[in-house]
């Protein structure tokens, strides 16, 4: 696979993301909806991290 190849395919779709930015935990917990698991990983997982 060429880079440029690569490089499009981590980048988000204009048309499928208004927005993408890092987020604390305490606000990633805020969020609503989310993949079922990631709550686990930012209470119990992160914080022994």
């Amino acid at each position: 696979m060429d880079g440029e190849r690569r490089d499009r395919r981590h980048r988000p779709r204009p048309g499928e993301v208004a927005e993408a930015r890092w987020v604390t935990p305490e606000e990633f917990l805020s969020l609503d909806p989310v993949f079922e698991g990631d709550r686990e990983f930012f209470e119990r997982i992160l914080p022994t991290l």
